[in-house]
């Protein structure tokens, strides 16, 4: 299976952010990316899933149930 590289306009799609929190994240190393031709920048899609992974907080109680 190939993982897809997406610029940063499609890895803040994918996140659900803006692009500049694309690059800020970036920059601040938050995210890890892949610097293609010296100068673009990309990112492994499997790295946006494991970020989105590693910020999941569990419920503290589970869901009701809903009534009806």
């Amino acid at each position: 299976m190939v993982d897809p590289i997406l610029n940063t306009v499609e890895a803040a799609a994918f996140l659900g952010v803006r692009p500049p929190t694309v690059r800020k994240w970036k920059a601040e190393r938050r995210l890890p990316c892949v610097v293609v031709g010296g100068t673009a920048i990309r990112f492994r899609q499997s790295e946006l899933v494991k970020f989105l992974k590693a910020g999941e907080r569990p419920a503290l109680r589970p869901v009701a149930a809903p009534r009806g």
